[in-house]
C-alpha cells in the first residue's frame, strides 16, 4: 500500500515537472515571437519613415517646379487701342518675370499660323490691322528672350480686340433695329458682326419688374422675348457714335 502511494506521489511530481518545463518553453517561444513581432514593426516603421521622406521630397520637387513655372517670363497685353482714320489698331505688352540682362524681341502673329504680322524691340506696335479671325478678333504675341547671342526662353499670349470697324453714311433708324430685333436677326449678335453697332453697345431697360436680370447682350434680350419671360422689348432711343454706329439702346420692356 506504501509502495503504492510513493509511486502515484513521484507520478505527480513527474508530472508537474513536465507542465513547468512546457510553461519554460512557452515563455521562450513567447518571446521569441515577440522579439521577431518587434523587429517586424520596427522594420515596417523604418519603411514608413522613408515613404514619408519619399513623399516629403516629392512634394518639395513639385513645389520647386510651381515656383519656377510661376516665375518664368509671361507677357502682358493691354487693350488694343483703335483709330479712327486709319482703321487700324496699336498695342502696347510688356514682359513679367523679365530678366535685365536679357534682349527680348516681339512678334504679332496670325491667330492659327506662324505669320508675322508686326515685329518689336520694345513691345510696343502700331497700324496693325483688324484680325482674319472674326470669331475671336484675336492676335498671337510671342516674345523671345536672347542672352549671349541664344535663344533661351520664350512666352506666348493671346490678345484680343482687334474688330473690323468703318464708319457708316447712314444711321440705323430705330424703326430698322426694331425689325431686326423682331425677325430676331444674327448680325445683332456678337461683336463686330454689324457695322451699325458700336463695339461698346450699351443696353438700357425700362419697365423692369424686381425679379428681372437685366440683360447685358443682345442675345439675353432674344432669349427673355423667345422664353416668353417678356411680351415684347420696344426701341425708345438710341445714341450713336462718332461713326455713326449705335452706341446705346434704350428699351421699354412689356411683360
Amino acid at each position: 500500500m506504501k509502495s503504492n502511494i510513493n509511486n502515484i506521489f513521484g507520478g505527480m511530481q513527474a508530472l508537474l515537472a513536465f507542465a513547468g518545463a512546457l510553461a519554460i518553453f512557452g515563455v521562450i517561444l513567447s518571446s521569441g515571437l515577440s522579439s521577431c513581432s518587434n523587429e517586424n514593426a520596427e522594420n515596417s516603421s523604418d519603411s514608413t519613415s522613408m515613404e514619408v521622406k519619399d513623399s516629403v521630397s516629392l512634394i518639395n520637387t513639385q513645389m520647386d517646379e510651381t515656383e519656377k513655372q510661376m516665375a518664368r517670363m509671361k507677357i502682358n497685353v493691354e487693350q488694343p487701342v483703335f483709330d479712327e482714320e486709319s482703321g487700324t489698331y496699336s498695342l502696347k505688352t510688356t514682359i513679367a518675370n523679365g530678366s535685365s540682362d536679357m534682349k527680348y524681341h516681339f512678334q504679332l502673329l496670325l491667330p492659327f499660323e506662324d505669320k508675322v504680322v508686326a515685329e518689336s524691340d520694345n513691345g510696343e506696335f502700331t497700324q496693325i490691322p483688324p484680325s482674319p479671325d472674326k470669331e475671336g478678333w484675336a492676335y498671337r504675341v510671342v516674345v523671345k528672350a536672347e542672352k549671349d547671342g541664344k535663344i533661351v526662353e520664350t512666352a506666348e499670349n493671346q490678345a484680343t480686340g482687334f474688330i473690323y470697324q468703318e464708319k457708316v453714311d447712314k444711321k440705323m433708324t430705330v424703326a430698322q433695329l426694331q425689325s431686326l430685333i423682331d425677325k430676331r436677326d444674327p448680325d445683332l449678335l456678337g461683336v463686330g458682326e454689324s457695322k451699325y453697332l458700336s463695339p461698346e453697345l450699351k443696353l438700357v431697360f425700362k419697365g423692369m419688374t424686381k425679379d428681372d436680370i437685366e440683360p447685358q447682350i443682345m442675345q439675353e434680350v432674344f432669349d427673355k422675348l423667345d422664353f416668353e419671360v417678356w411680351k415684347a422689348a420696344k426701341v425708345t432711343n438710341m445714341k450713336y457714335d462718332s461713326m455713326n454706329r449705335i452706341c446705346e439702346i434704350t428699351f421699354q420692356v412689356v411683360h
